[in-house]
């Protein structure tokens, strides 16, 4: 059986989350205890967003770097970051890899467009929203990406790293979270205005939408099993 490598711990409730999840569907997939074999270096969230903030790209990507060759090192075959966040220099990041990269944005964009969406909500850190790497994306197949408002985005960032990075799910703030937000500057987006959110959060409660972290999972479960068809993966 093929070796994945995971990038974890930004943060670790997605990381946790990974895990299950992957283990859940080959537990389902064979019918019984079958396990895939799995290789975690769990990194400092809190180096990631020193390195993000300061916007020292090629720093961000040579940390990352040095993750996925401590992988291979250890005998990984492919790989994948557990997080949207790092994804700002995936690109480049995957240009230098030793390893094979399951990208989370190309994932993504592959079930929306199975899906027929032209128009997606992008909720996860402050970061992952202001930055366009899945705008970019997304944009050359046709679909637009909806953000919150600035204000918005601050409330989401800080819901996440004060927390669900530290395991607490808490209701939404009514006020704050009604569904109608603003995005891409201005332009109100409520409900019925996107397709669906794609939830960035490891939030247990938004599994009940198409998040950008489930269909990462699924992406990992078909390199581990090419055969499996790219719908109809039981993960949830």
């Amino acid at each position: 059986m093929r070796k994945f490598g995971i990038i974890g711990g930004l943060g670790p409730e997605a990381t946790v989350d990974y895990y299950k999840r992957i283990v859940q569907f080959f537990h389902q997939h064979h019918q019984g205890l079958s396990t895939p074999e799995m290789l975690i270096y769990s990194a400092d969230i809190t180096a990631l967003f020193r390195l993000v903030e300061d916007q020292r790209w090629d720093g961000l990507e040579q940390w990352l770097l040095e993750k996925v060759a401590a992988l291979k090192q250890a005998g990984a075959e492919f790989a994948a970051i557990s997080a949207n966040t790092p994804h700002i220099v995936f690109d480049r990041l995957a240009a230098r890899s030793p390893l094979p990269l399951i990208s989370i944005v190309a994932a993504t964009l592959a079930a929306a467009r199975r899906q027929g969406f032209k128009r997606v909500g992008l909720l996860g850190t402050r970061f992952t929203m202001q930055a366009n790497f899945f705008g970019q994306h997304f944009a050359q197949a046709g679909i637009q990406v909806l953000v919150p408002s600035p204000a918005e985005q601050d409330y989401l960032h800080d819901k996440l790293v004060s927390e669900i990075e530290h395991g607490i799910f808490t209701p939404p703030d009514p006020a704050r979270a009604s569904g109608d937000h603003r995005a891409d500057g201005g332009t109100r987006g409520g409900r019925g205005d996107h397709s669906r959110l794609y939830r960035a959060t490891a939030d247990p409660g938004a599994e009940r939408h198409p998040a950008a972290l489930a269909q990462h999972h699924r992406a990992a479960c078909r390199r581990y099993l090419p055969a499996l068809p790219a719908t109809g993966l039981s993960l949830s």
